[in-house]
């Protein structure tokens, strides 16, 4: 760390030193612009806009001065950070920039470097025709010039354009050209994007092993060298192989890491590519929802850089979300942007250009091998010549072998004192290391100092207010003041075991010894830990002899251990005992702190003494604490004599021994009021969780928004529910996610949710999720309670379904302002659900009825409900027009929410009738249709009761089809429609109930259409042929909407009225009435039976229907 830190304040010097030749006037300007392009790259690697800006600098004042070189140069300097920060347009502006200067200057150098960037910049465009044109040019001035640096960098870029050509071959062969010049130049900082990019074509060719190999060694330097951007996109490149292999978990475990590191450097051009592969990986998972979001973020940020090839294969990706999400119509516009792209990136012109490029180049091609052979040529030369000179050397050895024995002798002392300086510069660093180690104590230690001025400050003027110091307060006040002592004598805890903690460990804490009673003390903490028991079922039971020996310790310091001990019992008990216990070992005194709690797990035993340490990782989450309390605890008593130990088994409890010396003073020769000190004893004051505001006392009369909040802290849930209930806000608090969730799960409907992210158990992450998969944003908004408001954490919280975020701490108005905007919009989202069904607009693929567009449509299988009133219009003769609205209001307001319970949604009141969609399962349907009879013959029975009146009879038919949902109208006015000849059959089924006296009739293809119909009753009722249909459908009539006593008789007379019905459509009338007039007998009310029995007697006189083929025809609707 001193190191680091030294090292640190050196780079500052140097820069510091640098900007004082920069700024000053009386240096020369050259020496004054080496000194700027110095600084720039410091800040380039740090800071890209800040480096920008001082770029820009260097530029005026070159232009001030007439020095074209650096003109040039800064010019080629800005458009460097425009091109890193992915805005590529503005770069290649930049770069044409410096471009002209250059060949004004007739620098080949420059020129080279600049060919090489605007072709860099054209290939990340997608203009590959344009970008090996500027390449090979610079390649070629590289190549006449000798420049390795330049060489190296332009044939990297001219395998990253083969390589998106799919010319795996001609990649490699430029990439490891390049690799090998970057490795005799000796520069670590290039290497890592070589090794990634060989990697990339290793990939490509499926040779997976040598692609990790090339991608392990691009991680290793990257971290060397400390490239972030380098390691990033090593990272996602082994997420996108692990995505080829199928190990998606591996490969989301590296693109997420990859996505962190970039959102943190803000590397926007890596970014839109990794976010592309991991939503590639999710549509290997099926995830379409997921692949969506992160394709269409791809696309966005490649629009942003104006990167043809991401955007094309971001249109790709989400053609193929889409198509899993079962919206043809955006899968098929997002494929046709994708060949669009395409063709615009791959048409065969270009790629011929390119081939020509290629082939044009191939003089330049063998001018870079002849200099090759020309340099291997020179290179067996200089070998040949130190070959002979070794020789001569080695007779010359021969010689002088005394000298050679010297030398060797030198060699051995030089590494000995070399070793010995090792050592002195490890031992320096151990000390340097332990005066950090002493410097961060006393940090902490003055830090919690200063810390309990304040505190104390609030705890006093907390009582000082209860006490009645400005008056006597209400109820609600002392509570809440209740509240703001206890935090800030929580808070006052934890200071003083880091003070503590701080003391023992520089051995500066001194105890005052004196006899102390055992019995006395251990009554007393006891007594002031009952608040802490709350709600639990535990019980404190002191098991120490009023007898016991007196103890040689100091007092106040007896009461810390034991506060502690007692404490950790209590909180890590839910139901028990906790008992106390002493007993005499020689010169010493037992104390025994036994409880039935959760158990320490036996590998924690061994480390639940020392510092921080806890029993379990989520321990700190789910029951706070710092982790000091048991380390202070052992030193404490070590400081006492004594020794400290702990059995426990998991699940039964724990139980923590410790020692203490006896005094030497009996109990009779001191005084009492000696025996134990009470002068630092006041009571604790614990905040429970059921003491709860009376709420009806500031409730206001009108009907109030209901907000749910969810936090484990019950100080910020009081705090929050105080600023809501003031503002007019009804409030429901809980305490956990599961909480949470339990709520919105029991039907209570709350227009808002304020949630804390950092929850034990389940987080607020995880609860956004859970509530989005029941609720859209604009069914229930979610705001995020965070103390942390970086971006990947703000990403995070949206893309876990929140609406918006609150920074702890947020000032009340805030508070307020957020929720009101989120109530009115959720509001406006409820008003218009009534006339628009939320469950329509998710149907067609939309979040919130202000995304639908006239024409939006998808083609579904559903299940149509129609019910109807039967004789509606000789029942609403006998009411006035008030009446009849009161009456249907009173039916259809009973039947709604049975629909929407069994996962169906009414599309349409028509009057007295009801036609509802079931998108998911006909039976959720038929249970619906059950229901709702069930419903009316409770209403029928009120009906006839209280009021005489007559009862309603309800018929109910379901039919099961494609039809399409969608937006239909003009450009003036829209309207929800569903449009195909599922609704007609279905509302033909429900005609057809009257004829047979049956309450619910389905069809065929409702039955066909069920996964499980075992739950149900049915009777089998033939094929109908109903006016305007050409085809006959078969029809079943469902038993389980009768009465009890109706549904026992035909279940009952079943048998039979199957073989009665098989007579009947095999033409044998006479035998099907016998059977019929034998279930009569049973259940004379069966109207169904009535209907064949009647038909069959007519035609076993009569004779079958002419052309009769078992179908009954219906001549009306």
């Amino acid at each position: 760390m001193c190191l680091a830190m030294h090292s640190l304040t050196a780079q500052n010097k140097n820069l510091d030193s640098l900007l004082t030749v920069w700024q000053d006037v009386s240096v020369q300007d050259t020496t004054r612009l080496e000194a700027a392009y110095t600084i720039f790259i410091s800040q380039f690697r740090q800071n890209l806009d800040t480096a920008r800006v001082f770029g820009k600098k260097m530029l005026e004042f070159s232009q001030e001065n007439k020095n074209l070189k650096w003109e040039a140069t800064s010019t080629r300097l800005v458009g460097n950070t425009y091109a890193v920060q992915g805005k590529l347009e503005d770069a290649l502006v930049w770069f044409n920039r410096s471009l002209v200067l250059s060949q004004k200057l007739e620098s080949q150098k420059d020129i080279a470097v600049t060919l090489s960037n605007i072709g860099t910049i054209h290939y990340e465009i997608g203009n590959y025709t344009q970008s090996i044109s500027f390449l090979l040019e610079g390649l070629k001035i590289s190549e006449e010039l000798d420049d390795k640096p330049a060489l190296a960098r332009v044939t990297n870029n001219l395998g990253n354009v083969f390589i998106e050509q799919k010319n795996n071959e001609k990649a490699l062969e430029y990439y490891l050209y390049s690799l090998k010049l970057k490795e005799e130049l000796d520069n670590p900082r290039s290497l890592p994007a070589a090794y990634n990019n060989i990697a990339l074509v290793y990939g490509n060719q499926k040779k997976y092993d040598q692609a990790f190999q090339y991608l392990m060694k691009s991680i290793e330097t990257a971290e060397k060298v400390d490239d972030k951007i380098s390691l990033t996109r090593a990272y996602a490149n082994i997420g996108s192989l692990y995505n080829e292999r199928g190990d998606y978990k591996k490969a989301l475990d590296f693109l997420n890491r990859s996505l962190r590191i970039k959102l943190e450097i803000q590397d926007n051009e890596g970014l839109a590519t990794t976010y592309l592969y991991r939503a590639k990986t999710y549509l290997n998972q099926k995830k379409y929802q997921l692949a969506k979001r992160d394709c269409a973020e791809s696309l966005a940020r490649g629009k942003e850089m104006g990167a043809l090839l991401v955007q094309e294969e971001a249109c790709e990706c989400l053609s193929l979300a889409w198509e899993g999400l079962g919206n043809t119509d955006k899968s098929l516009e997002f494929y046709k942007r994708f060949t669009m792209l395409k063709d615009s990136l791959f048409n065969k012109n270009r790629t011929e250009e390119i081939t020509r490029n290629e082939l044009q180049y191939q003089f330049e091609k063998e001018q870079l091998a002849d200099s090759i052979a020309f340099h291997r040529k020179q290179t067996a030369q200089q070998v040949a010549f130190e070959r002979d000179l070794n020789t001569q050397r080695i007779k010359f050895y021969i010689f002088l072998f005394g000298g050679l024995g010297l030398l060797i002798f030198g060699i051995i002392y030089w590494r000995s004192r070399q070793k010995t300086q090792e050592l002195k510069k490890e031992r320096e660093i151990v000390q340097r290391l332990k005066q950090v180690d002493q410097l961060k104590d006393e940090f902490l230690a003055n830090t919690s100092h200063e810390l309990r001025t304040p505190l104390v400050g609030i705890i006093g003027l907390t009582e000082s207010l209860k006490d009645g110091i400005a008056g006597k307060l209400p109820e609600t006040a002392l509570e809440n003041l209740d509240m703001i002592a206890n935090s800030g004598k929580r808070l006052s805890h934890l200071v003083n075991d880091i003070l503590d903690f701080a003391k023992l460990k520089n051995e500066d804490l001194v105890l005052s010894k004196r006899p102390v009673d055992l019995y006395t003390v251990s009554n007393i903490v006891l007594q002031l830990s009952r608040p802490l028991l709350t709600d639990k079922k535990l019980k404190l039971i002191n098991s120490i002899s009023k007898e016991a020996p007196l103890v040689d310790a100091d007092e106040n310091r007896l009461q810390q251990i034991l506060h502690n001990l007692i404490g950790n019992a209590i909180k890590f008990t839910k139901k028990g005992y906790i008992t106390l216990l002493a007993e005499t070992k020689n010169k010493m005194l037992s104390i025994s702190v036994s409880d039935t709690g959760m158990g320490i797990p036996k590998e924690k035993l061994e480390t639940i003494f020392n510092s921080f340490e806890q029993g379990d990782g989520s321990t700190q989450r789910e029951y706070g604490g710092t982790g000091l309390g048991l380390s202070v605890t052992k030193q404490l008593v070590e400081l006492h004599g004594g020794t400290i130990s702990v059995t426990s088994e998991e699940g039964k409890g724990s139980i923590f021994t410790f020692t203490l010396p006896r005094s030497t003073q009996k109990r009779e020769d001191l005084k009492p009021d000696l025996l134990v000190s009470t002068d630092f004893i006041q009571p604790l004051s614990t905040y429970k969780e059921n003491d709860v505001i009376d709420k009806k006392r500031i409730q206001p009369e009108r009907e109030a928004a209901n907000i749910l909040i969810v936090d484990d802290e019950p100080v910020n849930r009081r705090v929050l529910e105080n600023h809501l209930t003031v503002a007019g806000y009804k409030v429901t608090e809980v305490s956990s996610g599961k909480e949470a969730l339990k709520s919105l799960n029991d039907g209570t409907s709350f227009n808002l949710v304020l949630l804390d992210i950092m929850m034990p158990g389940i987080s607020g992450y995880e609860v956004c999720e859970e509530i989005r998969k029941t609720f859209t944003a604009s069914d229930l908004p979610i705001i995020l309670l965070t103390a942390k408001n970086t971006i990947n954490e703000l990403v995070i919280g949206f893309n876990s379904g929140a609406n918006d975020y609150l920074t702890k701490p947020f000032s009340k108005n805030e508070l307020l302002s957020r929720i009101k905007t989120h109530i009115n919009l959720n509001t406006i989202h409820r008003a218009t659900s009534k006339f628009v069904p939320s469950e329509f607009v998710r149907s067609v693929g939309k979040e919130s009825i202000t995304d639908i567009r006239l024409g939006d449509h998808i083609e579904k299988n559903v299940t149509v409900l129609f019910s109807d009133i039967r004789d509606y219009t000789a029942l609403a003769e006998g009411m006035t027009p008030e009446q009849n609205f009161k009456f249907v209001n009173a039916y259809v307001g009973r039947m709604g929410p049975i629909i929407k319970e069994n996962d169906g949604f009414v599309n349409q009141y028509l009057g007295d009738g009801i036609m509802a969609l079931f998108p998911n399962k006909a039976e959720s349907a038929l249970d619906s249709a059950i229901e709702m009879q069930r419903t009316l013959a409770l209403y029928n029975k009120r009906r006839v009761k209280e009021k005489g009146y007559e009862p309603i009879s309800v018929g109910m038919g379901l039919h099961s089809g494609p039809l399409i949902m969608g937006i239909i109208g003009d450009t003036k006015r829209n309207d929800p429609a569903v449009i195909a000849d599922t609704v007609n059959s279905g509302a033909r089924v429900e005609g057809v109930t009257k004829y047979y006296g049956a309450k619910i009739i389905i069809s065929e293809n409702c039955l066909k259409s069920m996964k499980d119909a075992s739950g149900f009753n049915f009777r089998y009722l033939g094929k109908v042929k109903v006016k305007g249909k050409q085809k006959a459908i078969g029809i079943y009539e469902c038993i389980d909407g009768d009465s009890i006593k109706s549904i026992s008789l035909k279940l009952e007379t079943k048998k039979d009225y199957e073989k009665g019905i098989h007579f009947f459509f095999d033409q044998q009338f006479s035998e099907a009435s016998s059977i019929f007039e034998k279930i009569l007998s049973k259940n004379p009310k069966d109207a169904i039976v009535r209907y064949f029995n009647t038909n069959a007697k007519k035609y076993a006189v009569s004779g079958a229907p002419k052309d009769w083929e078992s179908v009954t025809v219906m001549h009306e609707k």
